[in-house]
């Protein structure tokens, strides 16, 4: 790792021999898929040669590397997981209209949330971020993530009532007028 801090590039294919084996196995129990597991693997030598500067001389340069793997397979797994869940919520849509209903309602009732609010609570419900990590996102104190959630799902929830108010009266009219 001293050859590579200190300009010499070549030293990559030493490190790579050393430490490619370990990186697939890691990225490969992450994402269980081998193809995937070898694109982490060689984007995850790429980001060392970008990151050495980075490297502390003296500490575990393994442990370096294995670390730049994990973040790089989970942020591919959860790119993975994203994707098939909004093609399970497409399907859904599909399949039910009365579900289109709802969803358009709800859609409907974010628009009641500031910007704040309502990016935090899609990357909460939809996106399914950890508070920890909408806090990293966001660039916020946890504390202040969970109570602009919790804030924002109470002005949901208000507003779904009074939206649910409003449609029951408009259909209590229209029985009142079938009549």
């Amino acid at each position: 790792m001293a050859h590579l801090k200190d300009g010499h590039i070549d030293a990559i294919d030493g490190i790579y021999q050393v430490m490619s084996k370990t990186v697939y196995l890691l990225a490969f129990s992450v994402l269980k898929n081998p193809e995937k597991a070898k694109d982490v693997m060689q984007e995850t030598f790429v980001k060392v040669l970008e990151k050495i500067d980075k490297y502390e001389l003296q500490t575990n340069a393994a442990a370096w590397i294995s670390k730049i793997a994990r973040n790089i397979s989970i942020t591919e797994y959860k790119k993975s997981q994203r994707n098939v869940n909004i093609d399970l919520y497409d399907e859904k849509l599909v399949q039910s209209g009365a579900d289109v209903l709802s969803d358009l309602k709800l859609l409907k009732a974010l628009d009641c949330l500031t910007v704040e609010e309502r990016e935090i609570a899609i990357l909460y419900t939809v996106e399914r971020y950890k508070h920890k990590e909408i806090a990293q996102i966001v660039d916020k104190p946890l504390g202040t993530v969970l109570w602009i959630y919790n804030r924002a799902l109470k002005k949901l929830k208000k507003q779904m009532e009074l939206e649910n108010k409003r449609v029951s009266y408009i259909n209590s009219k229209e029985v009142f007028y079938e009549s």
